[in-house]
């Protein structure tokens, strides 16, 4: 039927289902063809039939395929950024704690992998890529996950050793203080002079390598591995001590680190102890322990 020079149907898309409004979408697959271009937009209202090559604030993913999966915007956001930030706070906290600063001049730079050695166990985090231009800090991309691990670790920036069996932490908390006694009063006077308030403690474990594809306790050998405990405990250097139940200390070891086979040759208890010298929770203190390179409130870096 024509009417007025038009058809019922006169335009491209007069048949068209009627757009269904839809949840989250958290991803697309294409497959069955060969395909030129892809590309999605935030915003349904801005759909044209040509794909524009311009990049804003609402394009979610271009991919060309030209030779690659490559969907993103990276070669025009990585000339626009110096630095990218990676943070980290508890699920729930205000402040975040900065844990490494990586500059960017290429695109391979942004290409990077980070392992946090010093996360609590079941505790939920949140992390942050923050991009930086100039000094200027920019939108955050925030994921969280839980964080959660079995047994013992003791870790250095770089190093660390860790164990399932036979583990135990004792621990005092340390606030020096004295009572004084007089010769006409009843009850002594309570003294406490400074603000000393740490922990401190002694760890044991039988440490033995696990094999990563049987799973199973290297225990005949162990001495080779506990050897390179011993030295381990011995540098002289600050750790972190960590334990399955969360708890966790910034520490240096004490005294001498001893070894106890009384009860099996096989069964070697590894025990050695341990005073807290800084908060685990700390960015400044794990930065002046170098343990990270970077401290967002101190606005430095080690070179």
């Amino acid at each position: 039927m024509i009417f007025c020079g038009s058809t019922f149907c006169g335009m491209a898309h007069t048949l068209d289902a009627t757009a269904n409004e839809v949840g989250a979408i958290g991803s697309v697959k294409i497959q069955g063809g060969q395909y030129d271009e892809l590309a999605v937009q935030k915003k349904s209202e801005n759909y044209t039939e040509e794909i524009s090559q311009e990049w804003d604030y609402d394009t979610a993913l271009h991919a060309q395929f030209e030779n690659s999966l490559n969907a993103g915007n990276v070669t025009y956001t990585i000339s626009q950024i110096s630095a990218i930030l990676l943070k980290r706070r508890k699920y729930g906290e205000f402040a975040w704690q900065t844990l490494e600063r990586v500059d960017i001049s290429s695109q391979e730079d942004a290409l990077f992998t980070y392992y946090d050695r010093f996360n609590q166990s079941n505790c939920e985090y949140e992390y942050a890529l923050v991009p930086v231009i100039g000094n200027t800090e920019g939108n955050i991309n925030v994921n969280r996950i839980l964080s959660h691990f079995d047994g013992l670790f003791i870790m250095e920036r770089n190093d660390g050793f860790n164990t399932l069996l036979e583990t135990e932490i004792v621990t005092q908390k340390n606030r020096p203080s004295s009572a004084i006694t007089t010769i006409d009063r009843r009850y002594p006077y309570y003294e406490s002079n400074g603000s000393s308030n740490y922990y401190s403690g002694q760890a044991s474990g039988l440490f033995a390598k696990l094999n990563a594809k049987t799973h199973d306790w290297s225990i005949e050998d162990g001495w080779q591995y506990r050897e390179a405990l011993m030295e381990f405990l011995c540098n002289g250097r600050p750790k972190i001590l960590k334990y399955e139940d969360g708890r966790m200390w910034l520490i240096n070891i004490v005294g001498e680190p001893s070894e106890d086979a009384s009860s099996h040759p096989d069964k070697v208890i590894t025990s050695f102890d341990w005073v807290e010298i800084g908060d685990a929770q700390s960015g400044v203190d794990l930065y002046i322990n170098n343990f990270i390179d970077y401290d967002g409130n101190l606005r430095r870096g080690i070179l």
